[in-house]
This record gives structure tokens, C-alpha cells and sequence, in this order.
């Protein structure tokens, strides 16, 4: 089992949850505002909802929240103990991977990060 500051670690999760839900909110109104405010079918085209662009940032991000929700949500019915449950660890691991991947994948924006990217890619194939 895994000890540790519960409380802090639960504080994180759910600030970072609360972000997080702001951003994926904000963003789908922006969308939704600009693809409604052209007439062209180029550009309505360019900021469909339904794009191939924004369902590979929506829909892993969605994924993620609703992982750190339900470790808020479990997690905070025994906030008190020293340790964190079984199911409370694997959801701490998945959200760990998750976000390591999302700052591995961000990393192949900067001339740094090719390097690291590129050794993550060669784990996928």
C-alpha cells in the first residue's frame, strides 16, 4: 500500500480536476462560438466540433477528468486514513501515466523534446 499525505495528494487531484473542467469547457464554447460564427464552409469546416482535431484533444481530456473525479470521489469518503485504498491507487497510477504521456506527447513541440519524444515512440512500434 502506498502511505501518504492523503489529504494533499486529494487537494491536487481535485484542483487540477477543477482546471481542467474550466478548460474543456471554455474551449467547447470557443469552438462551438466560432464555428457558428461563419458562413463559409471552409471555416465552419475548420472549427466543426466534430473534427478529427478536436475529438483527439476532447475526448482523451474527458477520459482523464472523469478519471480524477472518480478518485476525488472515492477517495474522499476516507480521507482520514493513512493509506490510500487498492482502487484509489490504481486510479493515482492511471492519471500518473496519463499525464506523463500528455507532457511526453507536448514535448515534440520543442527542440529539447524531439529527443525524448522520439524514445517514447519507439516504445508505441
Amino acid at each position: 500500500a502506498i502511505n501518504a499525505d492523503k489529504p494533499l495528494c486529494w487537494a491536487i487531484i481535485t484542483a487540477g480536476a477543477f482546471r481542467d473542467s474550466v478548460h474543456l469547457m471554455t474551449a467547447s464554447v470557443a469552438f462551438m462560438l466560432k464555428y457558428q460564427g461563419h458562413n463559409d464552409n471552409t471555416m465552419r469546416g475548420l472549427w466543426d466540433p466534430t473534427c478529427a482535431a478536436n475529438l483527439k484533444w476532447v475526448v482523451p481530456r474527458s477520459a482523464m477528468l472523469v478519471i480524477q473525479y472518480m478518485f476525488i470521489l472515492g477517495s474522499s469518503f476516507h480521507l482520514g486514513y493513512s493509506e490510500l485504498s487498492e482502487a484509489d491507487q490504481v486510479l493515482l497510477a492511471i492519471l500518473v501515466l496519463m499525464k506523463s504521456t500528455m507532457v511526453t506527447f507536448m514535448f515534440r513541440l520543442c527542440s529539447g523534446g524531439t529527443k525524448i519524444y522520439a524514445i517514447f515512440y519507439s516504445f508505441l512500434g
